[in-house]
């Protein structure tokens, strides 16, 4: 709409300038519809003739069909409960009766182009009204509900206006900064947002806090296993860390920051006991650090053992 409103094609050339402007000022809030209608004005006045008046009528009326068309084609894309929906129809509305103000105005009368210049204003003045609203909701769905305190925070923040807790865009950022591997050690990224999603839904009392639990669950035995693989491996290869100190460290780092991972789910879990949201936000952010370092360990680790065996 914002392109039908202030990117009309004119094909009059307003040579008079600024004079021409204080003859016939602005009627809308659109400078390419003032264009329209300042030649309407001029066509009346007999300053501009016939066949030049109906070439910016057409040029419009062809800019008005192609942006109808377009607002068509999304509006069938809305489903009926979407609030854009409306406004959608509403501004089809508001297209046809600018489109029966350039019918009026092709007449090339004195009394029709008047009409149409009447029509197209009220059009005019409909489709800013509806654009500002688009604009409105556009907004509003780019801001960020607050998991702890339900306020709305303006697009950007990584902490809410209100209180200061975390919000989901930058726990949403973090994972994916943090899900570079897909190792036994490290969780794929799906199984990332499978739980801030389940943490989501169950701070917004969307699930059953024993379904976002299983969810707490899955990743505590995945790292449980993660850490008796890596004392499993200790006990196979116990001359080899007996020879190499450093590997023997390096497996105990990676077991350290897997228990790192396991405090956080501990953590996010506290939300079971008193409904605070925080700790799912804490718990959430520690969970991504702590499965970093296993990623980074880990990855140190199975090298090193890798080159104590070849040696």
């Amino acid at each position: 709409m914002t392109d039908f409103l202030d990117n009309i094609v004119s094909a009059w050339n307003d040579e008079e300038g600024e004079k021409e402007s204080e003859l016939y000022p602005d009627e809308t809030n659109s400078p390419n519809i003032n264009i329209l209608i300042r030649a309407g004005r001029k066509f009346i006045d007999e300053k501009l003739s016939a066949d030049e008046f109906i070439h910016e009528v057409d040029a419009t009326a062809d800019r008005l069909e192609k942006a109808l068309g377009e607002l068509q084609l999304y509006a069938e894309s809305l489903s009926d409960d979407d609030p854009a929906k409306e406004l959608a129809e509403q501004s089809e509305f508001a297209y046809e009766e600018f489109g029966q103000g350039l019918e009026e105005m092709e007449k090339a009368t004195r009394e029709a182009v008047e009409h149409g210049i009447d029509l197209c204003i009220e059009a005019a003045y409909k489709l800013e009204y509806l654009n500002q609203h688009y604009l409105e909701l556009e907004q509003q769905s780019m801001m960020v509900e607050c998991l702890r305190c339900s306020h709305s925070n303006p697009p950007g923040r990584d902490t809410c206006e209100s209180c200061s807790a975390t919000l989901p865009n930058a726990m949403r950022e973090a994972s994916a900064e943090n899900a570079g591997y897909s190792n036994d050690l490290v969780m794929v990224p799906k199984e990332y947002l499978d739980l801030y999603d389940a943490c989501d839904k169950v701070a917004a009392g969307d699930i059953a806090v024993e379904e976002w639990q299983q969810q707490i669950f899955l990743f505590n035995e995945r790292f449980n296993s993660a850490s008796q693989q890596i004392h499993d491996i200790s006990s196979t290869y116990a001359e080899t860390f007996k020879d190499h100190p450093d590997l023997l460290a390096a497996a105990e780092g990676v077991v350290d920051a897997l228990d790192e991972s396991i405090e956080a789910l501990h953590r996010m879990s506290r939300f079971s006991e008193d409904g605070e949201v925080e700790h799912l936000n804490q718990g959430w952010m520690e969970l991504l650090a702590g499965t970093q370092k296993v990623q980074q360990r880990g990855l140190n680790f199975y090298q090193m053992l890798e080159a104590a065996q070849e040696g």
